[in-house]
Protein backbone atom coordinates (compact mmCIF):
# COMPACT_ATOMS: atom_id res chain seq x y z
CA UNK A 1 0.00 0.00 0.00
CA UNK A 2 1.51 3.44 -1.10
CA UNK A 3 -0.13 5.75 1.64
CA UNK A 4 -2.96 5.56 4.87
CA UNK A 5 -4.45 8.35 6.19
CA UNK A 6 -5.03 8.65 10.38
CA UNK A 7 -7.74 11.09 11.57
CA UNK A 8 -7.14 12.24 14.91
CA UNK A 9 -3.76 13.12 16.00
CA UNK A 10 -4.15 12.91 19.79
CA UNK A 11 -1.90 10.19 21.71
CA UNK A 12 -3.68 7.28 20.62
CA UNK A 13 -4.29 8.86 16.89
CA UNK A 14 -0.76 9.83 16.15
CA UNK A 15 0.56 6.07 17.72
CA UNK A 16 -1.32 4.08 15.17
CA UNK A 17 0.30 6.39 12.29
CA UNK A 18 3.32 5.85 14.10
CA UNK A 19 2.85 2.21 14.35
CA UNK A 20 1.79 2.03 10.67
CA UNK A 21 4.55 3.38 9.56
CA UNK A 22 7.06 1.53 11.17
CA UNK A 23 5.72 -1.55 11.18
CA UNK A 24 3.10 -2.35 8.10
CA UNK A 25 3.70 -2.27 4.62
CA UNK A 26 3.03 1.20 3.64
CA UNK A 27 5.12 4.23 2.08
CA UNK A 28 3.74 7.03 3.95
CA UNK A 29 1.33 7.85 6.09
CA UNK A 30 -0.85 10.97 6.27
CA UNK A 31 -1.50 12.18 9.75
CA UNK A 32 -4.80 14.88 10.24
CA UNK A 33 -5.28 17.05 12.71
CA UNK A 34 -7.12 20.45 12.64
CA UNK A 35 -5.25 23.74 12.40
CA UNK A 36 -6.90 24.75 15.82
CA UNK A 37 -5.80 22.03 17.85
CA UNK A 38 -2.72 22.35 20.33
CA UNK A 39 -1.64 19.34 19.82
CA UNK A 40 -1.51 19.68 16.40
CA UNK A 41 0.61 22.62 16.41
CA UNK A 42 2.72 20.82 18.70
CA UNK A 43 3.43 17.97 16.35
CA UNK A 44 3.85 20.46 13.41
CA UNK A 45 6.58 22.14 15.13
CA UNK A 46 8.85 19.84 16.97
CA UNK A 47 7.24 16.75 14.83
CA UNK A 48 6.82 15.06 18.44
CA UNK A 49 5.07 14.49 21.37
CA UNK A 50 5.20 12.98 25.12
CA UNK A 51 5.55 9.61 24.34
CA UNK A 52 7.16 9.16 20.52
CA UNK A 53 8.68 11.27 17.42
CA UNK A 54 7.48 11.07 13.83
CA UNK A 55 8.63 8.93 11.71
CA UNK A 56 10.38 10.19 8.35
CA UNK A 57 7.67 8.67 6.85
CA UNK A 58 4.94 10.64 8.09
CA UNK A 59 3.30 13.62 6.87
CA UNK A 60 0.74 16.40 8.19
CA UNK A 61 -2.28 17.90 7.05
CA UNK A 62 -5.26 19.96 8.16
CA UNK A 63 -6.84 19.35 5.07
CA UNK A 64 -9.54 16.64 5.20
CA UNK A 65 -9.95 16.53 1.92
CA UNK A 66 -6.46 15.39 1.78
CA UNK A 67 -7.10 12.70 3.95
CA UNK A 68 -9.43 11.08 2.59
CA UNK A 69 -8.20 10.65 -0.57
CA UNK A 70 -6.50 7.21 0.47
CA UNK A 71 -8.37 3.57 0.47
CA UNK A 72 -7.21 2.97 3.84
CA UNK A 73 -8.19 5.69 6.62
CA UNK A 74 -7.77 4.82 10.69
CA UNK A 75 -10.21 7.22 12.42
CA UNK A 76 -8.69 8.46 16.03
CA UNK A 77 -10.99 10.92 17.79
CA UNK A 78 -13.42 11.46 20.77
CA UNK A 79 -16.71 9.04 20.73
CA UNK A 80 -18.73 12.06 20.82
CA UNK A 81 -17.54 13.99 17.92
CA UNK A 82 -17.87 10.96 15.53
CA UNK A 83 -21.32 11.55 14.28
CA UNK A 84 -20.12 15.34 13.22
CA UNK A 85 -17.23 13.75 11.52
CA UNK A 86 -19.28 11.20 9.31
CA UNK A 87 -21.40 14.16 8.32
CA UNK A 88 -18.42 16.09 7.34
CA UNK A 89 -16.87 12.95 5.22
CA UNK A 90 -20.16 12.19 3.80
CA UNK A 91 -20.03 15.51 1.38
CA UNK A 92 -16.51 13.81 -0.16
CA UNK A 93 -16.31 10.51 -2.45
CA UNK A 94 -15.44 7.61 -0.17
CA UNK A 95 -17.49 5.03 -1.83
CA UNK A 96 -15.20 1.61 -1.43
CA UNK A 97 -13.04 3.20 0.92
CA UNK A 98 -12.39 1.32 4.27
CA UNK A 99 -12.39 2.80 7.67
CA UNK A 100 -10.69 1.60 10.57
CA UNK A 101 -12.71 3.06 14.26
CA UNK A 102 -9.69 3.32 16.60
CA UNK A 103 -11.88 4.33 19.44
CA UNK A 104 -14.41 2.25 21.94
CA UNK A 105 -17.52 3.77 24.23
CA UNK A 106 -21.18 4.59 23.10
CA UNK A 107 -22.88 7.59 21.85
CA UNK A 108 -24.58 10.14 23.85
CA UNK A 109 -27.95 9.80 24.17
CA UNK A 110 -28.67 7.44 21.52
CA UNK A 111 -26.60 4.78 23.42
CA UNK A 112 -25.92 3.53 20.05
CA UNK A 113 -22.24 1.74 19.02
CA UNK A 114 -19.69 3.87 17.16
CA UNK A 115 -19.75 1.48 13.86
CA UNK A 116 -23.94 1.99 13.63
CA UNK A 117 -23.01 5.78 14.48
CA UNK A 118 -20.74 5.71 11.34
CA UNK A 119 -22.75 3.72 9.39
CA UNK A 120 -25.77 5.94 9.48
CA UNK A 121 -24.08 8.79 8.34
CA UNK A 122 -22.15 7.64 5.63
CA UNK A 123 -24.92 7.31 2.65
CA UNK A 124 -21.83 5.60 0.68
CA UNK A 125 -20.78 2.35 0.11
CA UNK A 126 -17.52 1.94 2.61
CA UNK A 127 -16.32 -0.94 4.55
CA UNK A 128 -15.80 -0.47 8.08
CA UNK A 129 -13.69 -1.81 10.83
CA UNK A 130 -13.10 -1.34 14.53
CA UNK A 131 -10.12 -1.90 16.52
CA UNK A 132 -10.01 -3.29 20.49
CA UNK A 133 -7.44 -4.17 22.97
CA UNK A 134 -6.38 -4.00 26.17
CA UNK A 135 -2.49 -2.18 24.92
CA UNK A 136 -1.39 1.51 25.55
CA UNK A 137 0.85 3.50 24.24
CA UNK A 138 3.51 4.20 26.84
CA UNK A 139 4.03 0.13 26.52
CA UNK A 140 3.92 0.19 22.55
CA UNK A 141 6.40 2.58 22.79
CA UNK A 142 8.81 0.39 24.83
CA UNK A 143 8.13 -2.53 22.22
CA UNK A 144 6.12 -3.94 25.13
CA UNK A 145 4.00 -6.40 22.72
CA UNK A 146 0.11 -7.05 22.88
CA UNK A 147 -3.28 -8.56 21.47
CA UNK A 148 -6.25 -6.69 19.73
CA UNK A 149 -9.33 -7.13 18.22
CA UNK A 150 -10.62 -6.06 14.59
CA UNK A 151 -14.04 -6.71 14.08
CA UNK A 152 -16.37 -5.65 11.48
CA UNK A 153 -19.73 -6.73 10.00
CA UNK A 154 -18.36 -8.36 7.04
CA UNK A 155 -15.50 -11.20 7.57
CA UNK A 156 -13.67 -9.58 4.22
CA UNK A 157 -13.07 -6.71 6.16
CA UNK A 158 -11.65 -8.07 9.17
CA UNK A 159 -9.52 -10.45 7.15
CA UNK A 160 -8.04 -7.28 5.11
CA UNK A 161 -7.44 -4.96 8.07
CA UNK A 162 -5.61 -8.25 9.74
CA UNK A 163 -3.50 -9.05 7.06
CA UNK A 164 -2.22 -5.75 6.81
CA UNK A 165 -1.61 -4.56 10.25
CA UNK A 166 -0.27 -7.46 11.81
CA UNK A 167 3.22 -7.35 13.51
CA UNK A 168 5.23 -9.14 15.71
CA UNK A 169 4.42 -5.53 18.54
CA UNK A 170 0.68 -6.15 18.30
CA UNK A 171 -1.17 -9.32 17.54
CA UNK A 172 -4.26 -8.85 15.99
CA UNK A 173 -7.33 -11.29 16.58
CA UNK A 174 -10.53 -12.02 14.51
CA UNK A 175 -13.42 -10.35 17.04
CA UNK A 176 -17.06 -12.32 16.62
CA UNK A 177 -18.64 -9.57 18.87
CA UNK A 178 -18.79 -6.21 17.28
CA UNK A 179 -21.54 -4.72 19.77
CA UNK A 180 -18.86 -6.22 22.54
CA UNK A 181 -15.70 -4.87 21.41
CA UNK A 182 -17.02 -1.18 21.17
CA UNK A 183 -17.94 -0.91 24.78
CA UNK A 184 -16.44 1.46 27.14
CA UNK A 185 -12.40 0.64 27.81
CA UNK A 186 -11.92 -0.05 31.35
CA UNK A 187 -9.34 2.17 33.21
CA UNK A 188 -5.61 0.63 33.40
CA UNK A 189 -4.20 -0.94 36.70
CA UNK A 190 -2.08 2.39 36.81
CA UNK A 191 -5.03 4.00 37.78
CA UNK A 192 -5.87 1.66 40.64
CA UNK A 193 -4.07 3.14 43.42
CA UNK A 194 -5.58 6.68 43.01
CA UNK A 195 -9.13 4.59 42.72
CA UNK A 196 -8.38 3.11 46.19
CA UNK A 197 -7.74 6.04 47.59
CA UNK A 198 -10.93 7.95 46.63
CA UNK A 199 -12.72 5.13 47.86
CA UNK A 200 -10.86 5.04 51.19
CA UNK A 201 -11.86 8.66 51.38
CA UNK A 202 -15.70 8.65 50.38
CA UNK A 203 -15.90 5.62 53.07
CA UNK A 204 -14.30 7.64 55.64
CA UNK A 205 -16.70 10.79 54.93
CA UNK A 206 -19.88 8.07 55.32
CA UNK A 207 -18.43 6.85 58.41
CA UNK A 208 -17.77 10.56 60.14
CA UNK A 209 -21.76 10.86 60.26
CA UNK A 210 -22.52 7.13 61.82
CA UNK A 211 -23.62 7.77 65.19
CA UNK A 212 -21.53 4.28 66.17
CA UNK A 213 -18.30 5.46 64.77
CA UNK A 214 -18.47 8.76 66.57
CA UNK A 215 -19.00 6.93 69.47
CA UNK A 216 -15.98 4.57 69.20
CA UNK A 217 -13.76 7.90 67.99
CA UNK A 218 -14.81 10.03 71.66
CA UNK A 219 -14.52 6.81 73.20
CA UNK A 220 -11.31 5.90 71.97
CA UNK A 221 -9.36 9.26 71.51
CA UNK A 222 -7.09 10.43 74.42
CA UNK A 223 -6.85 11.20 77.69
CA UNK A 224 -6.42 14.43 77.29
CA UNK A 225 -9.29 15.86 79.45
CA UNK A 226 -8.80 13.50 82.12
CA UNK A 227 -11.66 11.77 81.92
CA UNK A 228 -11.77 8.24 82.78
CA UNK A 229 -12.79 5.49 80.26
CA UNK A 230 -15.79 5.08 82.25
CA UNK A 231 -16.76 8.61 82.94
CA UNK A 232 -16.22 9.19 79.26
CA UNK A 233 -18.73 6.25 78.44
CA UNK A 234 -21.23 8.00 80.71
CA UNK A 235 -20.87 10.79 78.75
CA UNK A 236 -21.20 8.90 75.18
CA UNK A 237 -24.54 7.15 76.86
CA UNK A 238 -25.95 10.93 77.89
CA UNK A 239 -25.86 12.22 74.36
CA UNK A 240 -27.92 9.38 73.56
CA UNK A 241 -24.87 7.85 70.96
CA UNK A 242 -25.66 3.94 70.69
CA UNK A 243 -21.93 2.27 71.67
Amino acid sequence: MKQISVIGCGRWGTFLGWYVAKYCDVQTVLLYGMESSHTYQELKSTRRNEYLSLSDNMLLTSDIAEALKNEFIIISISCQNLRQLAKQINEYNVENKTFLLAMKGLEEPSAEILADVFLSEIKQKIHVATLGGPGHVEDYVRRVPSAAVIDSYEPETIDYVIKFMQSDLIRFYYGTDIVGNQGPERRRDSEKPRRDKEDKIARRRMDAHHPRRRARDIFQQPRRDGLSARRRKLRILRRGIPL
